[in-house]
């Protein structure tokens, strides 16, 4: 995925040319319902469908309740949304790209889709694997363990 070309700076939204519109692959708390997606609905961020991106596997940090994902053999399960391009530079600071703790990588989802998506930076914390690829599941599971 060539970010920053001209042809990839146009793209298709439901079959009209959209200028400065770029696709996001999200798997964690940027996806609908969580708190940090406010982010993607400012400007005009629409969410495109639910997606999954194979050969890469979920982890969330221990203590921290955060989500990302590093190459693998699994597949995650997420969202596409449909975001201005300027609003990359809004969600690389909410992500912590400038201190490493994600990058922003060119991926293709399971259906062919091209999408920016953040993987982690390789900073050092506890995780644990998320084998099923699933945050939504993954959080509603360990809210439901403590309500009990």
């Amino acid at each position: 995925y060539a970010g920053g070309s001209f042809l990839n700076f146009i793209k298709l939204n439901h079959g009209r040319i959209v200028v400065g519109r770029v696709n996001l692959f999200v798997y964690g708390t940027l996806m609908s319902g969580f708190d940090l997606n406010g982010v993607l609905t400012r400007d005009e961020g629409e969410k495109v469908r639910d997606a999954e991106l194979d050969e890469f596997d979920l982890y969330v940090v221990l203590g921290e309740g955060y989500p990302y994902i590093i190459p693998g053999k699994g597949r995650v399960k997420g969202e596409i949304w449909d975001i201005p391009r300027n609003r990359l530079r809004t969600i690389d600071i909410v992500e912590n790209v400038s201190s490493k703790l994600y990058r922003r990588e060119g991926v293709t989802t399971v259906d062919g889709t091209e999408c920016h998506a953040y993987v982690w930076g390789g900073k050092d914390f506890p995780a644990a694997q998320i084998d099923h690829g699933d945050f939504r599941r993954y959080y509603r599971e360990a809210t439901d363990i403590n309500r009990q």
